[in-house]
């Protein structure tokens, strides 16, 4: 999984980054325009439903985590 997100994350970078650069240039009703506005709520979202799923899991472990060690050392 790793190797994957280091061979794709230069390549989502310079999308993005071509994105960034071609969203100035077009008008924003135009259909090319559209189109990516519509990509950059994507990668919006996406990055929004990532962090939220890495808060889910750290928040799950720690609570797993805490659990044990509460009943270990009886502070519960």
């Amino acid at each position: 999984m790793r190797l994957k997100q280091s061979e794709s994350k230069p390549i989502v970078d310079e999308i993005l980054s071509w994105m960034n650069k071609r969203m100035v240039e077009v008008a924003p009703k135009s259909s090319m325009g559209k189109a990516l506005s519509y990509l950059a709520e994507l990668s919006y979202a996406e990055e929004q439903r990532l962090r939220s799923a890495a808060f889910c899991l750290k928040r799950f472990l720690w609570s797993r985590f805490m659990g044990k060690a509460s009943h270990l050392f009886g502070l519960s």
